[in-house]
């Protein structure tokens, strides 16, 4: 399939403005928005990084590479620890927190690519590697964390997420699902009473059935093993019902969840009642 480069170009200009965003989000979640800034550039990264590679699913969405040299993925790190609190760390606990930001960053850019190609796109694990992607689509994208100096990054694309954004990149108008095939819930009349009360939210990790003598064994220590991978959505949960589920997520020290998934608007609404 022959892509236009008017519409190629759309799309990597979207892509530079998406992860400069989102990882500018992602950050100023902890450091705070007031010495930060990131900007798409034109210079070039260093050779020798290391590359965090997010592949999009389904499988045609292809993949991003997120590349950073390791002294200054140990530098933001340290100073994203240090934000909440946490100094003298090691390394390697630098390097976890930097990926655990890009990670929601990325997120983030899976959300965006949703809403531009007009169907869910949704990231799995991020792979590491120190092996440079074999692209053709390449740009930078400097973060400047005052008083540090900036730091570049590189980000590689698959040619197989360009072709599917340059297929929408053109403004079109979304399909409209026909008449009835989206079922209408009927006029509540006291749903504006309900939405001022207040209900528990509560996210789960993953399941598991255990016999009653392997749960009177439980202990300090002791290790359950769920139902769920490692690196799958975790659910929300409201009313014993679930609404959406989504990705861990680190916002200044507190656990948080970034929705990457949400129930329809029918569905939610029956779990109020």
């Amino acid at each position: 399939m022959t892509i236009q480069k008017n519409s190629s170009d759309k799309a990597l200009s979207y892509l530079q403005k998406a992860c400069s965003r989102a990882i500018e989000e992602a950050l100023a979640g902890m450091l705070g928005p007031s010495s930060l800034q990131v900007e798409a550039v034109s210079a070039s990264a260093a050779a020798e990084l290391i590359w965090y590679r997010q592949d999009f699913q389904p499988a045609d969405a292809g993949f991003l590479s997120w590349g950073i040299e390791r002294t200054a993925a140990i530098a933001l790190g340290n100073q994203l620890l240090v934000a909440t609190g946490l100094e003298g760390e090691s390394e390697e606990t630098a390097v976890e927190t930097w990926k655990e930001v890009l990670s929601q960053a990325l997120s983030a850019i899976a959300a965006g690519l949703s809403e531009f190609c007009g169907s869910t796109i949704t990231t799995k694990p991020l792979i590491e590697s120190t092996v440079s992607p074999s692209v053709a689509s390449q740009f930078s994208v400097q973060i400047s964390i005052s008083p540090e100096p900036p730091v570049l990054c590189a980000i590689a694309l698959a040619p197989s997420l360009l072709e599917k954004m340059s297929r929408t990149a053109e403004p079109v108008s979304l399909p409209v699902p026909e008449t009835g095939l989206v079922p209408q819930m009927p006029p509540t009349k006291n749903l504006p009473l309900l939405l001022g009360v207040e209900m528990s939210v509560s996210i789960s990790f993953g399941r598991t059935q255990l016999p009653l003598h392997d749960v009177l064994r439980l202990n300090t220590g002791s290790v359950v093993e769920l139902n769920r991978v490692v690196g799958e959505p975790v659910e929300v949960i409201v009313n014993n019902t679930v609404i959406a589920r989504g990705q861990v997520v680190v916002v200044e020290g507190n656990y948080g969840i970034r929705v990457q998934e949400v129930l329809s608007k029918q569905e939610r609404l029956r779990s109020l009642t």
